[in-house]
């Protein structure tokens, strides 16, 4: 039987994450919306990715952050003042000692 290379790869594509793949999963992640197979990929490409791993774990402490200050999901636009609230509030967060 002949070994059909490109099949290989098929396979290889759909178990392995590029990064930025990764980034969109880990984003994907921070909101509930990921797939079993979407975390099965993820956690294989986070194994071998420290770049992917640092992104992963700054983007879950924005997150916490966001829910510490009383933002669970920040709308897309937003009023001066209301930026300038969560400005202070991120500011307190930030500079206080956990």
């Amino acid at each position: 039987m002949k070994h059909n290379h490109n099949h290989d790869q098929n396979h290889k594509e759909k178990l392995f994450y590029s990064c930025d793949e990764a980034g969109l999963a880990c984003d994907k992640r921070q909101y509930g919306e990921l797939t079993f197979w979407e975390k099965v990929r993820l956690k294989i490409h986070m194994f071998y990715c420290d770049y992917c791993r640092a992104y992963s774990k700054k983007n879950q402490k924005l997150s916490d952050l966001f829910n510490r200050v009383g933002i669970s999901h920040p709308p897309k636009k937003l009023d001066l003042n209301s930026k300038e609230l969560i400005r202070i509030k991120f500011e307190k967060e930030l500079n206080s000692t956990h």
